[in-house]
């Protein structure tokens, strides 16, 4: 059995295993009568063994960086940073004769809106933190237009976002941050968090304020809320697969044209069989599709 220590830090109690590699202690930004109190501290603890453990500023957690009183400043700059280094790496490739395609860079600055539903909050963080953060990395994007297109860094962005066919980066965070929230809402019930199903009382709203993805469900301004004037209607689950992925996938039949019209034909006679008609057209690398059931 794993021994424990045990510290009281004001009114939190924390229980840590000496195997723990890290421990997360966050401080919540509580409204403006109390933020005083409440406010960030850094405080190193002893362990059993007189190991002095010193709070770090903020830590790494599945990609995205944590610091204590999750304003999530660390993992912009990070973030931009990243991004920035990529881009630079990616010219000095795309100039020579045997490096990427100019194209490819495309596919480099999204990848700095990782996990936007955490650190990119619409409906939590205030106008003013949104536009920070929607103005750094506008500023990449404004340097990935440039560098695929060749243009010079006076260009306007519009100009280059409608050139390029790209979607200005706040539209685009936006469409990430409301695509997660209607996909967990969609999803599985065991994996939808409570405060999306039933709103929380006042006075824990008050301590605790609303999480991204009660915001979304809860406040006016979230994409989970029925528009004005018209039926709320309860959300459906969506199934993630038509069938589990571990079973073996139907039986697929493509026969030549004249035999087709004969099995097809003969299951219209029939009459014993559901039929699906479909049709399909690719387009960048995708299939779009469209069914009707007679």
């Amino acid at each position: 059995m794993n021994s424990t220590i045990s510290r009281t830090t004001g009114d939190v109690f924390i229980k840590l295993s000496t195997h723990s590699k890290s421990v997360f202690v966050f401080a919540h930004v509580a409204p403006k009568a109390s933020r005083s109190n409440l406010a960030p501290r850094s405080q190193s603890i002893t362990l059993q063994d007189g190991t002095q453990k010193e709070a770090s500023k903020a830590v790494k957690y599945l990609r995205i960086w944590l610091d204590s009183g999750l304003t999530f400043d660390v993992h912009h700059a990070k973030a931009v940073a990243k991004a920035g280094t990529s881009l630079e790496a990616l010219r000095g490739l795309a100039g020579s004769t045997w490096g990427v395609a100019l194209g490819s860079m495309r596919r480099i600055y999204p990848q700095m809106l990782y996990g936007a539903a955490a650190w990119y909050q619409p409906g939590v963080m205030t106008q003013a933190q949104l536009t920070k953060i929607t103005r750094e990395f506008a500023t990449v994007q404004k340097r990935a237009a440039c560098l695929i297109t060749g243009a010079f860094r006076t260009t306007a962005a519009e100009a280059l976002n409608v050139e390029l066919f790209l979607l200005p980066i706040r539209y685009q965070l936006d469409q990430l941050v409301k695509s997660t929230a209607i996909r967990i809402r969609t999803g599985p019930t065991h994996a939808i968090t409570q405060g999306m199903l039933s709103k929380r009382t006042d006075k824990q709203l008050t301590l605790g304020g609303y999480t991204p993805m009660e915001a979304h469900a809860w406040k006016k301004s979230g994409c989970l809320r029925a528009p004005p004037g018209t039926l709320a209607g309860e959300w459906e689950s969506r199934e993630a697969y038509a069938q589990a992925p571990w079973r073996e996938p139907p039986h697929v039949v493509i026969d030549e044209r004249e035999k087709a019209v004969t099995v097809h034909d003969r299951m219209v006679k029939e009459n014993k069989r559901v039929l699906v008609y479909t049709d399909g057209s690719g387009y960048q690398g995708y299939i779009g599709t469209s069914m009707i059931i007679p």
